[in-house]
């Protein structure tokens, strides 16, 4: 009995810590693929998401080889293989957000040289 009490703990414990991880998938959001043909359009221009995939995905990576060399312990492989995991997931989630936040970044900056870019030069007074 205590064995399953255990088991349902971890499944547990192993839900709620993966609760943080994947964020970039699920809250960042690039630009529309019709950007260039729109005056507006919302996406994500904030590096937090993935910058907390990235962090989640360290420590992740830290406690695997962590556990990796705790031979006490007799779940020490599968501990390690969850670490591995979510340092995966969660690096590659990272990895996503990045592109698509800097995706954004590129999209908004040529959305405002197409339309707030400085008047021309032949449109200038004369003698400026």
């Amino acid at each position: 009995m205590i064995r399953h009490s255990a088991v349902y703990f971890t499944i547990v414990a192993l839900f709620l810590v993966s609760l943080p991880s994947g964020c970039s998938f699920m809250f960042v959001k690039g630009p529309p693929s019709n950007h260039a043909e729109v005056a507006s359009f919302e996406c994500s221009d904030s590096n937090a998401w993935p910058a907390l995939d990235a962090i989640w995905a360290g420590l992740n990576g830290l406690g695997a080889v962590s556990a990796a060399g705790d031979d006490n312990n007799p779940d020490h492989d599968q501990i390690v293989a969850v670490g591995l995991t979510w340092l995966a997931i969660s690096g590659i989630s990272a990895i996503y957000g990045f592109s698509k936040v800097s995706q954004c970044s590129e999209a908004k900056r040529q959305r405002d040289k197409r339309y707030y870019a400085p008047a021309s030069a032949s449109s200038s007074p004369p003698g400026s």
